[in-house]
This record gives C-alpha cells, sequence and structure tokens, in this order.
C-alpha cells in the first residue's frame, strides 16, 4: 500500500491495532481501491503470518460447486473423484482465509460457512468425519451487507459473525494527495515492465490526474498510468497520453473532504520527504535504519530530511 495522506496513515494504524487480535473482519471499500493488498497486510501483520494465505473470490462461487471449493471431498464422493481434495477452509488451517467480495456468496454457501465458523470445523463431501481448523477469516466487500440483510439477500447470522470488527478502505478521491506518489509508482514499474526508459510525468498531466475524480480508485490510475507509459516515447507523459474522460476538469481546482479549496500537486522531494518520516516512524526513528530499509546512505537521508522541496 503506497500513500503517506492522513486517511492511509489511519488505515494502516488501525490494521496495525486489529491484525494482532481478529479472528474474523470485513473490509468494505469501493471496487479498485485496494481491499486484497489491506488484507495482505492484515495477514502479515497477525500472529498466523507465517501460516497460509488461502485467497478467493467468491464472485466466482457456483451454486453446484461452492460446497467443493469450500470443504473439499473425499476419494469415491461423486463420478470423478478419483482421491481426495482439500478444501479452501481446511487448506486455510493455522492460517488466513481471505473470501473476497463476500457479498456475492450464494445464501446456500453462505449457511455452509456459518456453520464452520460456529464449530471450526470442516466436513468434506462424501467423508463421514469431520476436521477441527484453526482459521482466522477476512471477508472484503464493495457492498453494504447491513441493508442486504435488511433485503435478505445476506444472511444475518453470517453479518454478525464477520462484522464484530471492520476495516473501511478509503477511495482515492479522499486522499488526493497520494496521487502522485502512486503516480510515480506505476511509472517506474511500468517502465521497467515495459523495458523503457523510465518516463516522467508532467506538472500538466500531473494537475490532470491530481483533478480527476477516479471512479475506478487505484486501479483505475494504474491502468492510466500503463496506458500512458506505453504512449509515451520521449520521456515525458503529457496531457495527450491521458484518457480524454479524465481532462475535463484540468484547470479546475479541487475540493478536499471538508469542502475546502486545496492541490495535490507535490513536489518530489516532498513525496520523497514524506516517504523517509513513514519509515523512520516503522523503526522506531533510527537513521541507520532507515536508511538502510530504503538502500540509501545516511548523508543522503539527510539531505532528503532538510530538503524542503
Amino acid at each position: 500500500m503506497t500513500g503517506t495522506s492522513l486517511p492511509m496513515l489511519n488505515m494502516v494504524g488501525r490494521i496495525k491495532s486489529l491484525a494482532p487480535h481478529y479472528r474474523t473482519l470485513v473490509i468494505v471499500g469501493e471496487t479498485g481501491t485496494g481491499k486484497n493488498l489491506a488484507a495482505h497486510a492484515i495477514h502479515n501483520f497477525s500472529p498466523v503470518a507465517r501460516g497460509p494465505w488461502i485467497e478467493y473470490d467468491c464472485a466466482s462461487f457456483s451454486n453446484k460447486l461452492f460446497e467443493i471449493e469450500l470443504f473439499g471431498y473425499v476419494r469415491g464422493a461423486f463420478s470423478g473423484a478419483l482421491r481426495d481434495r482439500v478444501g479452501l477452509i481446511a487448506a486455510a488451517d493455522k492460517g488466513t482465509l481471505f473470501l473476497d467480495e463476500i457479498g456475492e456468496l450464494p445464501l446456500v454457501a453462505q449457511a455452509k460457512l456459518v456453520r464452520a465458523l460456529q464449530t471450526r470445523e470442516v466436513r468434506p463431501v462424501g467423508a463421514t468425519w469431520s476436521k477441527q481448523v484453526d482459521i482466522r477469516v477476512v471477508a472484503a466487500t464493495k457492498c453494504d451487507l447491513r441493508s442486504m440483510v435488511v433485503n435478505k439477500t445476506f444472511r444475518e447470522d453470517l453479518y454478525y459473525h464477520l462484522s464484530m470488527l471492520d476495516l473501511k478502505v478509503p477511495p482515492l478521491r479522499d486522499r488526493r494527495e497520494d496521487i502522485p506518489l502512486l503516480a510515480n509508482t506505476f511509472v517506474e514499474a511500468f517502465s521497467k515492465q515495459f523495458n523503457k526508459t523510465e518516463q516522467n510525468i508532467s506538472a500538466r498531466a500531473m494537475q490532470a490526474l491530481c483533478n480527476y475524480h477516479w471512479p475506478g480508485n487505484v486501479r483505475e490510475l494504474e491502468n492510466t498510468i500503463g496506458s500512458a507509459v506505453l504512449m509515451s516515447n520521449d520521456g515525458m507523459i503529457e496531457l495527450e497520453h491521458l484518457p480524454a474522460h479524465q481532462l475535463g476538469s484540468q484547470n479546475s481546482t479541487v475540493q478536499n473532504s471538508e469542502g475546502t479549496s486545496g492541490n495535490c500537486l507535490l513536489s518530489l522531494a516532498e513525496v520523497t520527504r514524506r516517504h523517509i518520516q513513514i519509515v523512520l516512524e516503522e523503526v522506531g526513528g533510527s537513521k541507520t535504519q532507515a536508511a538502510h530499509a530504503l538502500k540509501i546512505s545516511r548523508a543522503t537521508l539527510y539531505r532528503y530530511l532538510n530538503d524542503s522541496g
């Protein structure tokens, strides 16, 4: 996860606070905000970080196959079952099961999942025995699960099993000051991926990126930068390399969540200084450890910190 904005710092702080203690947790956020990255961070900060990480997209569950996916089966359970298969829940034993877009899970599958969460055991299809499992479950959704419970499209008992703790991932429009850092990170990654000399983003193009409302969030920004890097051949990403629909507000003033005017266009020096401050907090203020983590000398670190941008 990349960002130095207050919403991002608050989310990272909440992740570190929740991760050591949760058994089930729900991550809520719009499409493209990075819910899967937040889930990975929760796992990595948890006591089971060295255990398995099992991820599944609930939107891909089949009404006919969900029980096999969740619980597995034993040899001979049905025609074609030539050997035992471990289900997702058992595979996550001593680790984390991440169920992406939990709101898409069929109601029948929800009932089976509730029982597994209650008993902490699974019975493979065709088996006469059950196996105890020790798992942590992280569910993610773009849906309002509470409204789905009211409309009877999501089980109330599953909702309460999962939602004792929750984490909200902010949309990109609520953390516009992170856009330059994210954009430059994607430029570096795509330049390497496409074997191109690293591109730069012009001031006008960056302002257009900052002013756009990003309904597709970070994922849309990533796709935009990937396309721009491919289209730019002179080392500079300009307005003409951005999609036309993102240029309508390029000369407008950005409004932050409090309604006051602001500008997210930060200098590279300021972006670097903010990132160094985050690393320093992570290593307890040790400049030697921070320089080592950043792969720069202490002298370079001091120079960045003293640069006013």
